[in-house]
Formats: structure tokens, sequence, C-alpha cells
């Protein structure tokens, strides 16, 4: 199981799904050794989309928030860069939009994380509606 700290309110989270960065349709949290936080999400294995991630900080891809923030903060060292995968969205029983219910997810970490700029690192992210379940 793994676990991680609310940076609002220092409450103790629980992942007790059992994830791992092959999983996809998946809520991700990069963690940057400064304290600030990105949310992230993806469809695909979480694993390639933070290769991604790590990429952009490589060659300094100055149109993703993470990159320029390892350029001005850590000289582009994406070794520093840490991960975990945080939810996952599970094939959706009655169909539906499970691309659309990631995105919620994602806005309910962005906003409960709280990890917009400037406390964290997620820019101009579009934040969903949070529709009660």
């Amino acid at each position: 199981m793994i676990e991680y700290v609310n940076r609002l309110n220092g409450q103790v989270c629980r992942i007790s799904k059992n994830l791992n960065c092959n999983s996809d349709y998946v809520v991700y949290a990069l963690i940057c050794p400064c304290g600030k936080w990105y949310i992230g999400s993806t469809k695909h294995p979480a694993k390639k989309r933070v290769l991604e991630h790590r990429r952009a900080i490589v060659n300094q891809d100055m149109q993703y928030p993470v990159a320029r923030h390892f350029r001005d903060t850590h000289s582009s060292n994406a070794d520093l860069l840490k991960f975990t995968v945080l939810d996952r969205v599970e094939p959706l029983a009655r169909g539906g939009d499970r691309l659309l219910a990631l995105r919620k997810m994602e806005s309910k970490f962005i906003v409960g994380l709280n990890t917009k700029a400037p406390e964290g690192l997620n820019m101009d992210e579009e934040l969903y509606i949070h529709l009660k379940e």
C-alpha cells in the first residue's frame, strides 16, 4: 500500500488499489525535490507519460510547466523527478466516457492537493465540474 501526505491538511492518504507504472487511465503526481507537485492524467501506461515529462525536462521544452520549473530551479536535472500513481478510473460498467471520468478525477486531485501555481506546478488546466457520483 502506498501512502502520501495531503499538502493542504497534512492528512496521510492511502492508495489501496494495486497500481504501478504499467497502469492506464490513471492520475499521477510528479513530485519535485523542492516540494511542489504536478498532477496529471493519462489513458496510456503511466511510465510512458512520465518518460515524456522527463524528455521535456532534459530537452528544456518550455511548453511544459514541469520542464520550465526544472530548468529554472533544478538545472534541468530530470533525475530529481519522482512520481507516484494516485488513482485509476476502472472500465465503466455501463459504458460512458471513461476519459471524461479521468479528467474529473484529475481535477479533484488538483483542487484537493492544491497543485495550481504558485503553490504547485499545474497551470492552465481546465478544471472539470465536480459532479456528485
